[in-house]
């Protein structure tokens, strides 16, 4: 019997986009898991065969939202450049306690069946620059649209030299290295730099360090040279705002699903607009009240990423709140605090910018954005 898993607080990696390639975003495409591959580093690689008679194509660099059993839809990149046999790829990151990723991705058995709608997003290869470098950076499970974008480019036979820096805290979190070794093998263009934040013992791995601090070290200018960058929101805001400063990097030449989205709409400060004044990274703003933190901030230039759109679905509009600050605030939802929890990168301290409304409470917040 064909028994439908439960999908609950998924690990999201790879989270952004607007329009959906599909005509109509709201119909669901079923799909049955029929292969199951574990890794050691805790991600999981589910292999799904979409339903005879549902249309679904995508192209490299998309994602799906999959249906939760309570209705709500988290986010997943698809992890290869087309369909294989019928089939989708995704890649799971195991967090402990959540309910899919860690109880049910570990009872997870073939012929379950998953839903889902989209694809979405516009992360994916650029190719009017074909003269120029490619440099891809990623962390965890970052890998899976960088591998289907990777796919992309061989199979339209690229020769621009491309670089693969992929980054983990040891080797196992390199999960599929072997198939990136693969490529170096195959294609002459294409170079693998494995980045490590932990002491290991691979010898294929020698760079212990942060992957843009890496990247920093290989390239004396980012001038003829395209960057496509997925993985945790704090690693891509980070190599971005250091390859234009240090290395020259054009914003248009800069690919990266935290960035993909459009800022949300908020009302125009005027002096009939009751503010709040909120400090983030020492810099006093005025914000708007009976706006988001997230839509009053941005609408004054603070560059806090979002891919939902401000549903709270994507985890990438974290702040970090002062300690004097917290007590301003009203504690998170319950869905706040369960994506919150999937985040590695979130701290005690760390707040979703889209779920935190600014009204008078909130004037005099400190908070910093990573």
């Amino acid at each position: 019997m064909i028994r439908t898993a439960v999908t609950e607080d998924l690990q999201l990696q790879v989270l952004r986009g607007r329009a959906p390639h599909n005509a109509d975003e709201s119909a669901l495409i079923h799909g049955t898991v029929t292969q199951i591959e574990r890794y050691a580093s805790g991600v999981t690689i589910l292999r799904i065969c979409v339903e005879q008679g549902c249309k679904f194509a995508y192209k490299p660099g998309q994602y799906i939202e999959v249906k939760a059993s309570d209705g709500r839809f988290r986010c997943f990149s698809l992890a290869t450049s087309c369909l294989h046999e019928g089939c989708i790829e995704l890649h799971i990151r195991r967090v402990a306690d959540g309910l899919f990723s860690d109880r049910t991705v570990r009872g997870i058995e073939r012929g379950d069946v998953l839903s889902w709608r989209g694809p979405f997003g516009d992360f994916g290869l650029h190719s009017d620059t074909v003269s120029k470098c490619a440099v891809f950076l990623c962390t965890g499970t970052g890998f899976a649209p960088v591998r289907a974008i990777v796919e992309e480019a061989f199979s339209r036979g690229w020769t621009r030299p491309m670089s693969l820096y992929w980054g983990g805290r040891t080797e196992d979190d390199l999960y599929m290295r072997d198939v990136v070794h693969s490529w170096t093998r195959t294609h002459g263009n294409f170079q693998f730099i494995p980045v490590l934040s932990r002491v290991g013992t691979d010898a294929d791995a020698p760079r212990r360090t942060r992957v843009h601090e890496a990247v920093l070290h290989d390239f004396a200018s980012f001038a003829d040279v395209d960057v496509y960058a997925c993985g945790a929101p704090a690693m891509v805001a980070t190599a971005r705002e250091a390859l234009s400063s240090q290395r020259g990097l054009r914003e248009e030449a800069f690919f990266a699903d935290p960035f993909g989205a459009t800022a949300p709409a908020c009302a125009t400060a005027s002096n009939n607009v009751d503010v709040a004044q909120i400090k983030v990274n020492g810099i006093a703003y005025a914000a708007p009240l009976n706006e988001s933190l997230l839509g009053a901030l941005r609408c004054r230039g603070v560059a806090i990423p979002s891919v939902c759109g401000g549903r709270g679905a994507c985890g990438t509009c974290l702040v970090e709140i002062d300690a004097a600050s917290r007590a301003r605030l009203p504690p998170p939802s319950r869905d706040e605090r369960e994506l919150l929890e999937c985040l590695p990168e979130a701290t005690d301290c760390s707040r979703l910018a889209c779920q935190i409304r600014v009204d008078a409470s909130t004037s005099g917040l400190a908070l910093s954005v990573p």
